[in-house]
């Protein structure tokens, strides 16, 4: 049998601080080269409400930025002071502060500081696989001379077949307000997003208010395109599953739409 001196020491059980064990999140540094101007990037901001959910965005931004040169904007939407910090070294990053009015507003917000001709709505739980952008925005620059012809919108999916249905729409005519673009012209010619509509259904209805305007120019082509095959996978709504009385606030949302939009022709009410 070995026997230990006196001397050697007793051994104890390492115990880790409960702060090692479950560390705060702490997103990890996105680095990429300094900023600088392409021809993509003169052409589209990405704005991306941002309201809790930082796993999400770090997700997100780092798999975009690992794919895309492009100015950012991020609507930080009432947040806590400083929750967004990190990310405000970024080259070609911007933040923009304002209270918790949702995402409708903070759209708008974003919309609004945009330099570029063109805008691409981003949800914060969304990843990228691959290049994308320069394939959303390509139908759209085809569209700088008449706002009644061609295509205005694009996105990565359409609406789910109920979601349609649920507004009297049929089947592939509205997209998915996850991933969105279009030319600032377009947001100035249809009066912005309504933002009676807080954080549901102002995309429905801007669509709805596209349509609208085209039936009047009696264009047979429709202005929206769906490119479903770009390099994306969205988390189904995880950017806002954490909203406080998230039912409720939905159903004024839908009751604001109903209240807007009469059945008759989906014509907006007055």
């Amino acid at each position: 049998m070995l026997h230990l001196p006196a001397f050697f020491p007793t051994l104890e059980p390492l115990v880790l601080p409960p702060s090692l064990l479950y560390p705060p999140f702490q997103p990890s540094p996105l680095l990429r080269p300094p900023f600088m101007p392409n021809s993509v990037a003169r052409q589209v901001t990405v704005v991306i409400p941002v309201y809790g959910s930082l796993d999400h965005l770090q997700k997100c931004l780092a798999s975009l930025l690992a794919w895309h040169h492009v100015p950012i904007l991020l609507i930080d939407d009432g947040n806590p002071p400083g929750t967004l910090q990190h990310f405000a070294s970024q080259p070609g990053l911007k933040i923009i502060r304002q209270p918790h009015r949702g995402v409708t507003h903070a759209w708008n917000s974003g919309i609004a500081a945009v330099r570029t001709p063109c805008v691409i709505l981003l949800n914060s739980d969304v990843i990228t696989s691959g290049p994308w952008i320069k394939q959303l925005i390509e139908p759209l620059r085809a569209t700088e001379s008449s706002l009644s012809t061609l295509i205005q919108l694009t996105g990565a999916a359409w609406q789910s077949p109920t979601a349609s249905a649920s507004v009297g729409m049929p089947a592939q005519s509205l997209l998915a307000g996850w991933c969105l673009a279009f030319r600032k012209s377009l947001w100035h010619h249809l009066r912005h997003f309504d933002e009676r509509f807080r954080h549901w259904y102002s995309d429905t209805d801007f669509q709805q208010r596209l349509l609208v305007t085209s039936s009047a120019h009696h264009t047979s082509t429709s202005p929206i395109r769906c490119i479903d095959t770009l390099p994306l996978s969205h988390a189904l709504h995880a950017s806002t599953q954490h909203l406080p009385a998230r039912s409720q606030l939905y159903a004024l949302d839908r009751t604001a739409y109903f209240q807007k939009w009469q059945p008759e022709g989906h014509r907006p009410c007055t």
